[in-house]
C-alpha cells in the first residue's frame, strides 16, 4: 500500500503545471462521529433433530392415578422484565467488542476532529488534520483522482485510504459525505478465530454532499 501510495503522489506530482502553491480548490471533512462496522461469518446450521418416536396407539391405563394431582400452575405468570432484556439484546461477542473498541481508540480523527484538502493539483495537494478539538494541526498530503471515490492520504508517518460515499442525517435530512476505511485484512490476520468477513471506520462527516 506504501509503495502504490507512493507512486500516485508523484504521478500526482509529476502533473502539475505551472504554480503548484495556488490554491484553486478547497474542502473540509468536520467528523462529526465514528463508528465500528464489523461482520462475521454465519454460523453453521444446527443438524435437524431426531424424529421422536410415534405414541403408542394403545397406552397401558395408569396403575395408580394420582389422586390428588397438584393444582395448575399460573397459566400466565408475569414475565420478569430483565429476562425479557436479555432475549432481546444478546450479549456481544468478547472479541467482537475488543475490535470495535480497538478501531474506535485508533481512529486518526475523533469527533470534532476535520480534515482541511486543498487543491493545488487536479488530483491533489496539501492536506491540513486537526485529530481532535484543540489538537495541533497535522500537515501531509492528499491523491483525490477526478471520478473516483478512493481518497489517499499521507500524514504523520502514516497512510490512510478511504473510500467516499454519502449518508442521510436524520437531524436535518441532508445528504451528507461518509468517509469508510477498510480494515477487514488486518483484524482478519489479527484475529482468525472471530472469523470476521469485514472491518471497516466509518468515519460520517458534516460536509454536503454536491
Amino acid at each position: 500500500m506504501k509503495r502504490t501510495l507512493t507512486l500516485l503522489f508523484a504521478a500526482c506530482l509529476l502533473a502539475a503545471c505551472g504554480d503548484d502553491s495556488e490554491v484553486f480548490y478547497s474542502v473540509s471533512y468536520p467528523v462529526v462521529r465514528v463508528e465500528a462496522y464489523i461482520t462475521v461469518q454465519e454460523p453453521e446450521p444446527e443438524p435437524e433433530p431426531e424424529p421422536e418416536p410415534e405414541p403408542d396407539p394403545n397406552p397401558d391405563p395408569d396403575p395408580d392415578p394420582d389422586p390428588d394431582p397438584d393444582p395448575d400452575p399460573d397459566p400466565d405468570p408475569t414475565p420478569d422484565p430483565a429476562s425479557l432484556r436479555a432475549e432481546e439484546e444478546p450479549s456481544e461477542d468478547p472479541i467482537i467488542q475488543l475490535i470495535r473498541e480497538d478501531v474506535l481508540k485508533n481512529a486518526p480523527v475523533a469527533a470534532g476532529g476535520v480534515y482541511r484538502l486543498d487543491f493545488t493539483l487536479y488530483n491533489g495537494g496539501p492536506l491540513e488534520v486537526t485529530a481532535a478539538p484543540g489538537a495541533e494541526p497535522v500537515t501531509g498530503e492528499f491523491v483525490k483522482q477526478p471520478g473516483s471515490r478512493e481518497l489517499l492520504f499521507a500524514y504523520g508517518g502514516s497512510e490512510y485510504t478511504y473510500i467516499t460515499s454519502t449518508y442521510t442525517d436524520e437531524a436535518d435530512n441532508s445528504v451528507k459525505v461518509l468517509l469508510s476505511a477498510d480494515l477487514s485484512a488486518y483484524y482478519k490476520a489479527l484475529y482468525p478465530e472471530a472469523k470476521l468477513t469485514r472491518v471497516v471506520r466509518r468515519e460520517y462527516t458534516s460536509q454536503s454532499s454536491r
